[in-house]
């Protein structure tokens, strides 16, 4: 019930630092703290980096920006993916 609503974008921060944008709706009717990963890949297809986020009590019905912050090897990067990677409190209308 999470949704990425837009392609993601990533900038790099530093020398090899990474921060990955996505806007992300929470369509389901409880609040839940998201996880999201972004993967970065090259040219070939090969993962050259990684970066993670949360989005904690991310309340129901809520849109947003979810950043990431992650490492990546600098200018080898061509594209980059984010999946949510966890879903937890409030999963099926049940606390944790």
């Amino acid at each position: 019930m999470i949704g990425l609503d837009s392609l993601a974008t990533a900038r790099m921060t530093s020398a090899n630092r990474i921060e990955v944008e996505s806007r992300v709706t929470n369509h389901d009717k409880f609040q839940h703290d998201v996880y999201f990963t972004a993967t970065l890949w090259d040219a070939a297809g090969k993962a050259v980096g990684t970066a993670t986020g949360t989005l904690e009590d991310w309340p129901a019905g809520h849109a947003g920006i979810c950043k990431l912050i992650g490492n990546s090897t600098p200018g080898k990067w061509t594209r980059v993916s984010v999946v949510v990677s966890n879903v937890t409190e409030h999963v099926r209308g049940r606390p944790e």
